[in-house]
């Protein structure tokens, strides 16, 4: 065996390659699997994460209310955090109960017509099509088009708008309902 010439030291080089790319080979073909591993483990820290920080949120909620009530406007805030955790776990009946909740507040503190709640019904729209409550998403739609006609008048184009909008929906709903 002789280290000084090239064949020798390509072969040397070639068995410490070989085992290395056998390697390679390996780990590309399982892969999928480590990487379906990895993913499940950082979905669970994630989730971990997640609910800690709801729980988070839901203590800010609870001293909020204890020190400000139950319909003060600083609600808002950590029921709109907590709303967006439940949007991004998918639970969308605690969505829809937060988004109430956001809307009760706001109707209370600045009135049942105010603009505000205009974002928070149309919310509410977009929750019910997601848990297909075909029956409230018309009745949030009625709700946004009498929001326009208070606001702006029957003739204004916003309330021209939803009423389209809602008419939309019904011939929508006519194939939705089959």
């Amino acid at each position: 065996i002789c280290p000084t010439s090239k064949t020798c030291a390509y072969s040397y080089w070639r068995a410490g390659v070989l085992p290395l790319s056998l390697f390679f080979a390996a780990l590309i073909q399982f892969q999928p699997a480590l990487l379906g591993q990895l993913t499940a483990q950082e979905l669970a820290i994630q989730t971990t994460e997640l609910m800690l920080e709801l729980q988070r949120y839901e203590t800010q909620l609870e001293d909020y209310e204890f020190e400000y009530g139950f319909l003060d406007l600083r609600l808002l805030e950590p029921l709109q955090s907590i709303e967006i955790m439940y949007q991004s776990l998918g639970d969308y009946e605690r969505v829809k109960s937060i988004q109430s909740r956001r809307l009760q507040i706001t109707r209370t503190a600045v009135g049942l017509t105010h603009l505000d709640t205009v974002p928070l019904v149309e919310a509410l729209v977009r929750t019910e099509m997601s848990l297909a409550n075909w029956g409230q998403v018309s009745d949030h739609l009625e709700h946004l088009r009498t929001l326009a006609v208070a606001n702006h008048g029957i003739d204004s184009e916003q309330a021209m708008l939803a009423q389209e909008r809602q008419a939309s929906w019904f011939m929508t709903r006519v194939y939705v309902d089959r």
